[in-house]
């Protein structure tokens, strides 16, 4: 600390203003410190995966994502189901206490997701196929 107040010495002579300029210095690395620490935060890569959206009739979006195939699986046998008709699916992840990625919801786009009876089979499976509960489920008409 003392070499650096001896260079501020030798640019400003009045010992108050090496002082102020001092202080400054010391004020602005902790606010840059404190700056890092949050934008690490809330910038944090591990907190969760993108999703990633599979059509059933198109080729992979992203090749590297692991999590297509649960998407493309999904997809695919839910486009057998009679009634349900072209389908797109959407898995969102969350990390559980083991560190492992889990499935936290479902979004499937189906053609026939307006007939009661076809949406109900979507949601049934689902449900059953990652164990979560009904209201992360979103099952919705396509065009």
């Amino acid at each position: 600390m003392n070499k650096i107040t001896e260079i501020l010495s030798v640019f400003f002579k009045d010992e108050k203003t090496v002082k102020d300029v001092l202080n400054f210095i010391v004020t602005l690395v902790i606010i840059l410190a404190a700056a890092l620490l949050i934008g690490n935060t809330f910038f944090d890569k591990d907190e969760g995966s993108p999703s990633v959206i599979f059509d059933s009739d198109s080729q992979e979006i992203d090749e590297g994502n692991l999590y297509l195939d649960e998407e493309q699986r999904l997809s695919d046998i839910l486009s057998e189901v009679k009634g349900v008709g072209d389908v797109k699916v959407m898995l969102t992840y969350c990390r559980d206490e083991n560190r492992d990625d889990v499935v936290k919801g479902v979004i499937v786009v189906a053609q026939g997701a307006g007939d009661t009876v076809a949406r109900n089979k979507i949601v049934s499976a689902a449900q059953s196929v990652f164990d979560i509960p009904v209201s992360r489920i979103a099952v919705l008409e396509s065009e």
